[in-house]
C-alpha cells in the first residue's frame, strides 16, 4: 500500500464524504485521521467494508468504559509532570497548516487514540488470520449502547 497516497476531506465526494463524516463524528475528531485517507486512497472498497465492520465496537458501554480506563491511565502518567517538553512550530519545521493539523490530533488524543489502539490490533488480528470476535463477551454493557455521561465525562476532560 502507497503510504504517501491519501484522500484529504477536501477531496473526499459521494459515499467516500459520508464514511470521513462518520469517521469524525465516531472518534470525535476534528480531522480524518491519516489511516483511514490512506485506505480509502488506495483501497476504498475495502475502507468501507472495514468501517461497516468495526463501527460498532465503539458505540458500546464496554468501549466507553475502555475509552475512560485507557485515558485515565494515560493522563495519570503524564499529569504532575512539568518536564515536559513544549514543540513551536518554527523549531520543528512544520507549515502552518501541519501544524494546526498536528495539534488538532493531539487536542483529541484521549479520545481518537484508543479507539485506534483498537482499530489498529482489530484489522491486525483480521489480516494476520487471527481471532477476532470468537469469544464475545457476554455482558450487558458488550452491546448495551455508550451511555451519555461516558461521552461527556470525555468532553469534560479535553477542556
Amino acid at each position: 500500500m502507497d503510504t504517501s497516497r491519501q484522500l484529504y476531506e477536501r477531496e473526499a465526494t459521494g459515499w467516500k464524504r459520508g464514511l470521513y463524516d462518520d469517521v469524525q463524528h465516531t472518534f470525535r475528531a476534528p480531522i480524518v485521521n491519516w489511516i483511514f485517507r490512506t485506505l480509502t486512497a488506495n483501497e476504498p472498497e475495502f475502507t468501507r467494508y472495514l468501517w461497516g465492520q468495526v463501527k460498532p465496537m465503539f458505540e458500546t458501554a464496554a468501549f466507553g468504559r475502555y475509552t475512560i480506563s485507557y485515558r485515565d491511565s494515560v493522563l495519570s502518567a503524564v499529569e504532575d509532570r512539568h518536564d515536559l517538553p513544549v514543540y513551536r512550530r518554527e523549531t520543528v519545521g512544520l507549515s502552518p497548516a501541519e501544524y494546526r493539523e498536528a495539534g488538532a490530533q493531539l487536542a483529541t488524543f484521549d479520545v481518537v487514540i484508543p479507539r485506534l489502539a483498537v482499530l489498529f490490533e482489530t484489522v491486525d488480528r483480521l489480516l494476520q488470520g487471527g481471532d477476532v470476535g470468537t469469544s464475545p463477551a457476554t455482558d450487558r454493557a458488550a452491546a448495551a449502547p455508550m451511555p451519555d455521561w461516558l461521552t461527556a465525562t470525555a468532553a469534560c476532560r479535553r477542556r
